[in-house]
């Protein structure tokens, strides 16, 4: 519970570095705008996005107690120390294989789900990859394709990004906290572009050269400071676990009981790197902030005449009475339009 800003799992970190994360996610993802976009109103794409949002709570619980489960089970004798598994991501697939075995069926069920919500995920955002990248390149490189040859370029696409990924596994095999990196790496992505779109909802008199002054230089903070972080080498101390319950058969190729951690000296290190990453999104958002507002000001702000873009308590007077006098006035017309009939019948 320490609010320390440079302790790297904290529960107020894991928090606000969460909340932020998937804000964007639910809320900006280009995988999820496709979805929002396909439902045929606004309404629907509200109830998706609160949908989702409960899902996601629900799968983050589930999650979390799974933790706490395989915690409580190797807490005496923890597999990691004996050797049984060589990184830490492994211990819920052991978990599930050594007491799941019990139940027939239960593994491949698991091994199962894993697969198919993997594969799922890895086409949506193949999908949405492909989407992305022929509108913003492909499409200006083959301004007159037809829709044939637009399909063809968007599978040719994925086909690329997927040998990409696939190869990938070679590389992600080789690290030891998937998660950890996933959040750090997206954190530098997810907080300048979070930071924009928050930017141009809140902020009227922002403009493109504003804009891209903030995302460029929270893009370069956050990087400049993952790379500072993995030079230095900083690692976060895990909890100690023990071997004192594990059976006699199992210590006998254990040379030491608990496991080792890295020891260093963490005081050596400029507190700038080790901030921790789960706070890279909210500084992102805030660098974004900081730099495109003054520069949007000193270039000439924004005129914007299509203040639906913003949030309601954001826009001025005159559009709000000018919004409020043409819902009226369609509210009349169909009013006029109802009882025109009526007016224009003969009495029997």
């Amino acid at each position: 519970m320490d609010p320390d800003p440079l302790m790297r799992q904290s529960f107020w970190s894991v928090i606000i570095g969460i909340t932020f994360l998937f804000t964007y996610t639910i809320g900006l993802n280009q995988t999820t705008i496709q979805r929002c976009l396909a439902v045929p109103d606004i309404k629907a794409a509200r109830k998706c996005a609160v949908l989702s949002t409960v899902g996601i709570i629900f799968q983050f619980v589930v999650c979390a107690f799974i933790g706490l489960i395989a915690y409580a089970a190797y807490e005496y004798c923890d597999p990691s120390s004996l050797g049984i598994v060589r990184k830490v991501d492994q211990i819920i697939p052991y978990f599930v294989m050594d007491i799941g075995s019990a139940i027939p069926g239960l593994p491949g069920l698991f091994i199962a789900a894993i697969f198919s919500s993997a594969m799922s995920t890895m086409a949506g955002c193949l999908n949405s990859l492909a989407a992305t990248v022929y509108e913003d390149l492909a499409k200006k490189c083959f301004p007159n394709a037809n829709e044939k040859k637009s399909s063809n370029i968007m599978k040719l696409i994925v086909l690329i990004v997927g040998i990409i990924e696939v190869a990938l596994v070679f590389v992600v095999e080789k690290v030891n906290a998937i998660l950890y990196i996933y959040h750090t790496v997206s954190g530098i992505t997810t907080g300048p572009l979070l930071g924009l779109f928050l930017l141009g909802m809140f902020v009227p008199q922002a403009n493109n050269k504003g804009a891209v002054a903030g995302a460029i230089s929270a893009f370069s903070i956050l990087g400049i400071m993952l790379i500072g972080s993995q030079i230095f080498g900083v690692p976060a101390t895990p909890l100690p676990f023990s071997t004192e319950g594990c059976d006699a058969s199992l210590l006998l190729n254990v040379t030491e009981p608990f496991v080792q951690h890295i020891k260093s000296d963490v005081i050596s290190v400029p507190w700038f790197f080790r901030i921790s990453t789960w706070y890279n999104t909210p500084i992102g958002i805030l660098v974004v902030f900081l730099v495109a507002i003054p520069v949007s000001l000193l270039t000439g702000g924004c005129d914007l005449e299509n203040q639906r873009l913003l949030v309601p308590w954001v826009r001025s007077k005159d559009y709000k009475t000018k919004s409020i006098n043409q819902k009226i006035l369609k509210e009349l017309t169909v009013i006029s339009e109802k009882s025109e009939p009526l007016l224009t019948q003969k009495p029997a």
